[in-house]
């Protein structure tokens, strides 16, 4: 007998359900396209890499034996001006996350709108600092969601062609980051209507076609002020190197049952290294020790980082708070098993990259991992010999400096704000002309509270080399050459306004 019309309509439908590419949990197991995967996935910022090297390092995540890469999205990268959008060249998004697709590996991507990264202002837009009145940035605040809605509103749309459902690369997407460690949903009701609707921002852009997830410290009182209990969210720690066995246990207290896969969102390779440190070196063989552990229990990582990269221009963040200030350096090598150069990465023990491929291919024997390419061409460059130079402080030079406008120099009793001035990185310089006396012989000069940055001090032009500063009779021009290298990026993150204080 013909089947019926019905009947070839049901099967029709089935069929079509059944080629829709899908990315669930289940069972506390991660599903693609209907069979259980472990995401083993490596952090690589294409704001850290310059964009022609972006396929050469995909490539060796791939060959190391990751099936998964996971990025930021730095706000302040894309929208350096308010409304004025780029996603061109470096800041190709979309490329990036095609790119992976094309060298098969799925891609965790972190939306904001704060995303820290040890990342200028943590992602945020210094001209949030301009705002009247202001705002209060990372909770529910008129001013700081019509930022954040009008960005997301922007990014997420792009973003929803590039979801695995959709024939795209992108299997979940991060709310907010780390929030546990700012602020409390569990108690400031302001907080927990700010991750609540970002929630609902992402479901809305992204048509709820993605699983979305928070990444706070690996314990359950971290998530408890940063997550939401429950499945409006997939709630997630990180930690290590180590063992993972406290981080799935605090998860489970906040997915629903049967919705918690064991997943360290933060693996730890290496760490990140301020001015005047020595750079970072962990243990390979610890590295690669916790990630065999966590396999064998059907875990799944992200390795933090998977290749470092750098902090190109003026985007390196700073630790600290209040009078502490510690300013990351322009390498963001991280002691990565991929160096910020696309070489293996060494710890005191020996190749981390061979490391952790030996525990990856292991584990995936029925899996045949891509060979490494390899390293591009090396140049050493010849001596040179500087035969030109100009003093920055020559009043030639200060006026090419200028942005030419007529305001310029500004006259003010207080020192303005670099952002008041309508700048959000480099230079800025205040002068002074206080003429002394013979009573001023044993003064010196400071700060009534700490510098926010970097501060170069002159007196008549010449630069003032130890502290105390002396202040002698006959000095008149003071000059503080005030250098932004970075906002704060982590835990004390207030609206850091650059000057002098």
């Amino acid at each position: 007998a013909m089947p019926s019309l019905r009947s070839v309509l049901f099967m029709l439908a089935i069929a079509l359900a059944n080629s829709v590419p899908s990315f669930e949990i289940q069972g506390d197991r991660f599903v693609r396209d209907g069979k259980p995967v472990q995401l083993m996935s490596g952090s690589i910022h294409y704001s850290r890499v310059h964009p022609l090297q972006w396929r050469d390092r995909l490539q060796r995540l791939r060959a190391m034996g990751l099936n998964a890469v996971q990025t930021y999205v730095p706000w302040n990268f894309h929208e350096a001006t308010p409304g004025v959008f780029n996603f061109a060249g470096g800041r190709d998004l979309i490329g990036f996350i095609r790119m992976a697709r094309e060298e098969g590996l799925m891609v965790l991507l972190r939306a904001g709108p704060y995303m820290c990264g040890e990342w200028e202002f943590g992602g945020l837009p210094w001209w949030l600092l301009t705002f009247q009145p202001p705002v209060t940035i990372r909770t529910f605040e008129s001013g700081y969601m019509s930022a954040v809605e009008r960005w997301w509103g922007e990014v997420l749309p792009l973003v929803r062609g590039e979801l695995w459902r959709n024939g795209g690369a992108v299997v979940m997407v991060q709310v907010e980051n780390e929030f546990g460690s700012y602020g409390d949903v569990s108690v400031n009701p302001l907080d927990l209507q700010y991750m609540q609707r970002l929630v609902a921002l992402a479901n809305q852009h992204l048509h709820g076609e993605v699983i979305l997830y928070t990444t706070d410290g690996g314990n359950a009182d971290y998530m408890r002020k940063g997550s939401l209990n429950g499945s409006a969210v997939y709630t997630v720690g990180d930690h290590g190197p180590g063992d993972d066995k406290g981080n799935c246990a605090a998860m489970r207290q906040f997915n629903p049952a049967g919705m918690s896969p064991c997943f360290d969102s933060e693996y730890y390779t290496g760490w990140l290294t301020h001015w005047g440190e020595k750079m970072a070196n962990t243990s390979s063989a610890a590295v690669a020790s916790g990630l065999a552990t966590m396999l064998a229990a059907n875990g799944s990582f992200n390795l933090y980082m998977g290749i470092g990269g750098t902090n190109f221009g003026f985007w390196s963040g700073v630790n600290g708070g209040g009078s502490s200030f510690q300013p990351h350096i322009t390498s963001y090598d991280y002691d990565s098993p991929l160096s910020e150069g696309g070489e293996h990465g060494y710890g005191p023990d020996g190749d981390k990259f061979a490391a952790i491929q030996a525990v990856l291919v292991q584990h995936q024997r029925s899996t045949r991992t891509p060979p490494e390419p390899p390293l591009p061409t090396r140049t050493v460059y010849p001596s040179i010999t500087l035969t030109h130079s100009a003093s920055m402080l020559s009043p030639a030079s200060l006026k090419a400096l200028e942005p030419g406008s007529s305001a310029w120099p500004v006259v003010s009793d207080v020192p303005p704000s670099m952002e008041s001035l309508g700048h959000g990185y480099g230079f800025v310089l205040y002068e002074a002309t206080t003429p002394a006396t013979s009573s001023d012989e044993n003064a010196t000069i400071g700060f009534s509270k700490y510098a926010r940055d970097r501060v170069h001090v002159l007196l008549d032009g010449a630069l003032a080399t130890a502290a105390p500063i002396a202040r002698t009779s006959g000095s008149e021009g003071v000059s503080l050459m005030n250098t932004r290298p970075g906002a704060v990026s982590y835990t004390h993150l207030t609206l850091p306004t650059k000057r002098i204080v």
